[in-house]
């Protein structure tokens, strides 16, 4: 057995119970398109911690690479849905974050 198995386990523990708690939020709140941005966000750390956490099972560097690269989708997303959950949250009426929500996704 390999040693570096014990360092996947953790990442993909905290993924799977991210991904859970976006769920979860989700269909216990009434509100479901405030809420589905913080699904939406919970599941671009899921994507993160997923694929970081394959990173100690892959048996040659590319595949290493090609995983880390799969990683950094989540890694983007994640400021960008956290806006997006935030002004939505806090129920913002600004035309200015509209645009930089929608500008923010383009970039």
């Amino acid at each position: 057995m390999n040693l570096y198995y014990i360092y996947a386990f953790p990442s993909l523990a905290s993924a799977i119970l991210c991904l859970a708690l976006g769920f979860f939020v989700y269909h216990k709140k009434k509100n479901k398109q405030k809420y589905s941005y913080f699904l939406l966000m919970s599941f671009s750390v899921f994507i993160w911690l997923f694929f970081r956490s394959l990173v100690p099972l892959m048996p040659n560097i590319f595949l290493v690479d090609f995983v880390l690269r799969l990683s950094y989708l989540g890694i983007i997303f994640i400021p960008i849905s956290f806006l997006n959950f935030y002004i939505v949250f806090l129920e913002k009426k600004n035309k200015f974050d509209k645009y930089l929500i929608f500008f923010s996704y383009i970039m």
